[in-house]
């Protein structure tokens, strides 16, 4: 959970709610982490 603060705006942007309306988001944060 620390490292929750730090991943604010990825967590933000991978919400379920923003997956629904935005999926191709999702796949654009996890190509952003690796």
């Amino acid at each position: 959970m620390k490292n929750e603060k730090v991943h604010t705006p990825p967590l933000r942007i991978a919400c379920p709610k923003n997956i629904s309306r935005f999926p191709w988001d999702f796949l654009l944060v996890l190509q952003t982490h690796i």
